[in-house]
């Protein structure tokens, strides 16, 4: 079964080193009958961020690699086996729907207090909640300023008829 990861969840590291893993992620995980997901450095050119899988997603990733990575622009000549399953760590939720994180994973992805939980489908990511959103936000002014406006579509087809 393989769960498809969607939606964007605001979250927070306490002192020591844990987060609370959004409630749907959590019912989805029950699904798969799992307490853990597997965390891993960033697979994009956002340095800034983690990566994390469920089981279901993992048993491909575990089959495939080069074919999930290649998505992400790394050539065949560059993957590294021993980097990519290396810097791969298995997480196990507490009793409350916590991870603890490594302290290397928070560093490397210079991530504070705020975070945010985003699916993105066969994979979610972690990643700094301000710096997400602000990112979120220049993204759909980029979409609106590309798209006409509805007065001007109305325009369009009445010139059109």
């Amino acid at each position: 079964m393989f769960t498809s990861l969607i939606g964007h969840y605001p979250g927070a590291v306490d002192a020591k080193k844990r987060s609370i893993i959004p409630a749907a992620f959590r019912e989805a995980l029950r699904a798969e009958k799992s307490r853990s997901i597997i965390i891993s450095r960033s697979l994009s050119d956002k340095p800034r961020e983690l990566c994390f899988f469920f089981p279901s997603q993992w048993e491909l990733v575990k089959e495939n690699p080069l074919s999930f990575l290649s998505r992400f622009g790394v050539k065949e000549e560059d993957y590294d086996p021993e980097l990519f399953f290396g810097n791969c760590f298995e997480l196990f939720l507490d009793e409350q729907g916590r991870i603890l994180f490594r302290q290397d994973q928070l560093e490397e992805a210079e991530l504070g207090k705020n975070i945010i939980y985003v699916g993105v489908n066969d994979h979610g990511i972690i990643r700094d909640r301000d710096e997400y959103e602000a990112e979120r936000k220049e993204k759909v002014l980029a979409r609106k300023q590309k798209r006409p406006s509805a007065a001007l579509r109305e325009n369009k087809q009445a010139g059109a008829k």
